[in-house]
């Protein structure tokens, strides 16, 4: 969803942009993977690595993008949203699961979605179950967003920053418990 969001939102091909996918055992996975990989081979602007990164390495990556985007259908805590928020980064993330708790209105980008069923076989013990499909066209329109409105991206990525620095501090989450 990432890409289609992303080729929506530049079509164009001259933008100065740029989308890295960080994904990791994509030989695990080989149709998926390959899936994946063909999708992104089809525009240069996209870089895909298949890695597992160490935490620094993830975090040099983190630091080293404007943005940060995780168009899930489920997400349990969402801590790479966390440490890009707390990093300075403004976020686009699905509007569902784990990361509603820290990701806001105003302090991220969130992507509308559908509910839809796990169909069988797409993730473990899934059957019967619900996940969000997200919206691309409004994924799409936040990337444009923050390439093209500096002043609205440097406020959603403060108020990301301040919200984590605040809430979920050592003490803060110390207190709760």
């Amino acid at each position: 969803d990432s890409i289609r969001a992303f080729k929506k939102a530049f079509p164009i091909g001259d933008e100065k942009v740029c989308l890295v996918i960080k994904s990791m055992d994509g030989d695990k996975y080989p149709k998926e993977f390959a899936s994946l990989k063909s999708e992104a081979e089809v525009d240069s602007r996209i870089i895909l690595i298949d890695k597992i990164f160490c935490f620094d390495e993830l975090l040099g990556l983190i630091k080293a993008c404007d943005s940060f985007i995780s168009l899930h259908r489920s997400e349990g805590i969402g801590l790479c949203l966390a440490q890009s928020m707390l990093l300075g980064k403004p976020v686009i993330a699905t509007n569902y699961s784990g990361n509603t708790d820290f990701t806001l209105p105003d302090n991220a980008c969130l992507v509308d979605y559908k509910l839809i069923q796990v169909k069988r076989g797409e993730y473990p013990l899934g059957e019967d179950q619900l996940w969000a499909q997200p919206d691309v066209a409004h994924a799409a329109n936040y990337m444009c967003k923050l390439v093209k409105d500096s002043r609205y991206r440097d406020t959603i990525a403060k108020a990301g920053q301040v919200y984590i620095r605040t809430y979920h501090n050592s003490q803060a989450v110390g207190k709760i418990y």
